[in-house]
């Protein structure tokens, strides 16, 4: 795997860029991943922003009945059932 060094972005764009990674895992069923790169990432900007809930709403569908506490919290903040 090649990791990205993002330290040099400004705040938005890392928290964009962390919207990608966490939209990279959905597809392949990284819960866990996906919900790490959105806690990094959250913030008042990425709490509405379109994307981030779409992919909060795919991966609770993904995890079904297991959806693990950190999600469903993140879920809870952005205003995701």
């Amino acid at each position: 795997m090649t990791e990205v060094d993002a330290d040099g972005l400004s705040a938005e764009r890392q928290a964009r860029f962390l919207l990608d990674v966490a939209r990279a895992h959905a597809p392949r069923r990284h819960v866990d991943e996906a919900t790490a790169a959105l806690l990094e990432a959250e913030t008042e900007q990425i709490r509405d922003h379109h994307l981030a809930r779409e992919i909060i709403r795919d991966l609770l569908q993904l995890a079904g009945r297991r959806v693990p506490d950190t999600l469903r919290e993140l879920a809870d903040r952005c205003g995701v059932s």
